[in-house]
């Protein structure tokens, strides 16, 4: 875990030196060139950036290197890619496959919130309980992701609004869905432990007592 810790710790330090930099001058760089909508988004990228960062300092929760991995990877593709730079545009599959690492991450997320609440880890919890909770936590936030990006894509940007592509969003953000709750029953049974699922390992190890006891 120390290890991992470390390999990603420095991951994630090239990751903030490159990416805040290219963030503001992506935002200089529509303002100077008309489109406010875009720059404004650009500079809201900090704020993405540091909300981990804001949520241990309230929270006092540590997520541990690899999730904020995952994080960046998300706002990098999610945020950045998609709704600032549109490349969804160019890439027919661009979409889905944000939808599909975004379903993974709230399920990850989701898990990692029910071991906080439950305060017990992966192994000691009700697992069943845990997959619908993790369900129903994913799907709620995309019904919050997509009413915000229906809102900035058909109010702001003035893209077009079509019910197919509502349905292959919904989907796409299942198959994310049942990726990770198939590694979690994977790593139940058969003992193989999908990598992302380090993630969930080092928050208990880092936040649940229980875990916290025993590493002590």
């Amino acid at each position: 875990m120390r290890h991992r810790q470390r390999l990603f710790l420095s991951i994630n330090r090239i990751f903030l030196l490159l990416y805040a930099p290219l963030s503001i001058a992506l935002a200089v760089y529509y303002l100077f060139t008309g489109n406010l909508t875009r720059s404004i988004l650009a500079l809201y990228t900090l704020f993405w950036i540091f909300l981990p960062y804001i949520v241990h300092h309230f929270t006092h929760l540590r997520p541990g290197h690899l999730l904020l991995s995952l994080y960046c990877i998300l706002i990098l593709f999610g945020y950045s890619g998609r709704l600032i730079l549109s490349f969804g545009k160019y890439f027919f599959w661009y979409d889905q496959l944000i939808h599909i690492y975004s379903g993974f991450f709230f399920c990850l997320l989701a898990v990692i919130v029910f071991c906080i609440f439950t305060k017990k880890r992966t192994n000691q919890m009700n697992q069943k309980f845990c997959y619908v909770f993790s369900i129903c936590f994913s799907f709620t936030a995309f019904l919050i992701l997509e009413t915000l990006q229906l809102m900035i894509d058909t109010g702001i940007m003035k893209a077009q609004f079509t019910l197919s592509n509502l349905i292959a969003d919904v989907i796409s953000w299942a198959i994310g869905i049942a990726i990770l709750i198939a590694c979690m029953v994977v790593n139940q049974q058969k003992k193989i432990h999908a990598y992302p699922l380090y993630a969930l390992e080092d928050f208990t190890c880092l936040n649940v007592k229980s875990t916290i006891e025993i590493l002590k």
